[in-house]
């Protein structure tokens, strides 16, 4: 079927209500294999036939079945199409093109411009009229641990502030603000605002101590001025008042300061603390990258660590969806347990103060139990070097140096496993699927159904298998997966049709196959007149030019068949007729 190249969206959308439940969804565009679809139930992808079945697709639209029910709010399901960039035909020189092979290929190119479109309208671009837009992101090493944005003035792609600036600038946001509310009002009633609002009162009061002692040795005239006592009382009163202030203003003063050092230094060591417990969680979550769904294949796992650096050897991490720990040996992701055991024990003590030794139950009543050497310990989050305890009678942790009261211990214990699913290098095994093995090998005492050799190959000894046949007359249907070589062993009474089976399905275009048929003749002699591949008929192209038209009395023909596939269901046939008495 040709695509609607002006309706090839590749992408299609449904909402199922709250609480409601659907089960079909139609796929609306074309696509030509199941795996060319992803099915997305709320952002999470789906796995075929575990999650959901398809009907349809080799060039049209389709089905896909899946339940579905509505979570609350309604539940967002995606069908997608991604088509693997691959030539799916080969149009060999000087043999005529298959329409339908080729139609089939444009509307494949076609359905690949769809999908990469869908992707590139899904991304972030310059608008189509800006000029010469610089969104190049900087060397790795320049943008690790940065933040991007875009240049004031150019608008040019940078890297700005790093990650531990803004951690840091989060870590002391309190201290921060509660300085702000000082400074504005909001905390102490304006107590710097005030005191430095009236500093040119308080010099003046303070210069003021002369002039004071002058009136205190006038008392007659204050004497004679006694109907303003309360004046000088008032006057009195207010010098007082201002004496206190001037007392109160230095004291202000100095706790100000005090506040602006002791914020100083909480700010210093918040960030050093931040730092530090940084650093702690970083190197413990370089190793253990915590529970992942969307890795359920056998060797699957993340290409980085939770940073996005890369994978260390020992890196862990538990696979959700195979229900498994599993370890990165510098190359591989590796079963670490067997399914459903557990592989990693985790232990939690507080400590007493002085505390150097910790066994038995801990806060969640575990019993402490571990291997010397499978072991990881931390305290406060920082993962302690060996040299700072001793770990090897498998029932306790003794500390170097004793913990303060409140430490948290934590013991990470690896329980020992046997990897699964291998094959015993002396003892020997069955592999059940496919192997591929690059490079020079040496077999020995190897039994397979099928095996496929890119290079030389270089045998001392083949075995063919020959299937003895009694029949006389009929044709003969010669399974070209079951054996080498047949050989019927009583005299044919007619001449047969042979017809070779499970030809076009096993041969790739360039291949060959070369097969024996051996006939018992008695007194009148019969031979192969008939020539068929997978069911169609063929004319073999005889050694020296002419096709047999009888057999040999009595003895066995021995017909040699070498089968040349050139294209989709077409062979060239060369053949022999020898005569063995």
């Amino acid at each position: 079927m040709t695509i609607d190249i002006s309706n090839n969206a590749a992408r299609v959308n449904y909402t199922v209500a709250q609480g409601a439940t659907q089960t079909s969804f139609s796929v609306p565009f074309e696509f030509f294999n199941d795996a060319d679809l992803s099915v997305y139930v709320d952002d999470v992808l789906k796995t075929i036939t575990t999650h959901y079945t398809v009907s349809g697709g080799d060039g049209s639209t389709g089905t896909v079945t899946i339940s579905v029910t509505g979570a609350f709010g309604g539940s967002a399901v995606v069908i997608s199409r991604s088509i693997a960039i691959e030539r799916t035909s080969d149009f060999v020189t000087g043999v005529d093109i298959n329409r339908a092979a080729l139609n089939t290929q444009l509307d494949t190119l076609t359905a690949i411009a769809a999908d990469n479109k869908d992707k590139a309208n899904r991304s972030i671009a310059a608008p189509n009229s800006e000029v010469s837009p610089s969104l190049e992101l900087p060397n790795v090493d320049n943008r690790k641990g940065k933040l991007i944005g875009f240049h004031e003035t150019t608008g040019a792609l940078i890297t700005t502030a790093t990650l531990s600036d803004v951690a840091g600038l989060s870590a002391i946001s309190a201290d921060i603000a509660t300085l702000a509310d000082i400074e504005d009002g909001t905390v102490a009633t304006d107590a710097i605002q005030t005191v430095a609002g009236i500093s040119s009162n308080v010099t003046t009061v303070a210069g003021d101590t002369a002039n004071i002692s002058t009136v205190a040795g006038i008392s007659a005239d204050i004497t004679a001025v006694a109907a303003v006592a309360d004046d000088i009382a008032d006057a009195e009163t207010n010098a007082t008042a201002a004496a206190a202030s001037a007392t109160a203003a230095a004291s202000s003063e100095a706790n100000a300061g005090a506040s602006a050092s002791a914020a100083a230094a909480s700010q210093v060591s918040a960030a050093a603390s931040a730092a530090s417990a940084a650093n702690a969680y970083d190197t413990f979550d370089d190793k253990y990258l915590g529970s992942k769904t969307g890795y359920s294949g056998d060797g699957t796992g993340p290409t980085v660590d939770n940073d996005g650096d890369a994978l260390v050897e020992g890196a862990l991490f538990f696979s959700a969806d195979a229900n498994e720990m599993r370890v990165y040996d510098g190359a591989n992701w590796i079963a670490a347990s067997a399914s459903g055991s557990a592989s990693l024990i985790l232990y939690e003590f507080t400590a007493t103060s002085g505390q150097t030794t910790f066994s038995g139950a801990d806060e969640h009543g575990a019993t402490l139990g571990y291997t010397a050497l499978n072991i990881i310990v931390a305290m406060n989050g920082v993962i302690l070097d060996p040299s700072d305890y001793t770990a090897s009678n498998g029932t306790s942790i003794v500390l170097a140096s004793g913990a303060a009261t409140g430490d948290l211990l934590n013991v990470y214990a690896f329980a020992s496993f046997q990897v699964a699913d291998t094959v015993s290098a002396s003892s020997g095994g069955t592999f059940v699927g496919g192997i591929t093995v690059q490079g020079a090998t040496t077999l020995a005492g190897v039994t397979a159904t099928s095996a496929t050799v890119n290079g030389t190959l270089d045998i001392e000894e083949v075995y063919e298998k020959v299937t003895v046949q009694t029949s006389t007359t009929g044709t003969i249907t010669f399974d070209t997966t079951a054996q080498a070589v047949e050989l019927y062993t009583a005299d044919q009474t007619a001449n047969r049709t042979i017809n070779f089976s499970n030809v076009n399905a096993n041969l790739a275009t360039g291949q060959s196959l070369s097969v024996a048929v051996l006939l018992t003749n008695g007194a009148t002699p019969y031979y192969l007149n008939v020539y068929q591949v997978d069911g169609s008929a063929v004319t073999p192209k005889w050694q020296g030019g002419t096709a047999p038209s009888a057999g040999n009395a009595s003895g066995i023909d021995s017909y040699n068949f070498t089968i040349i596939k050139t294209a989709d269901a077409t062979f060239t046939v060369l053949a022999s007729q020898t005569q063995f008495a």
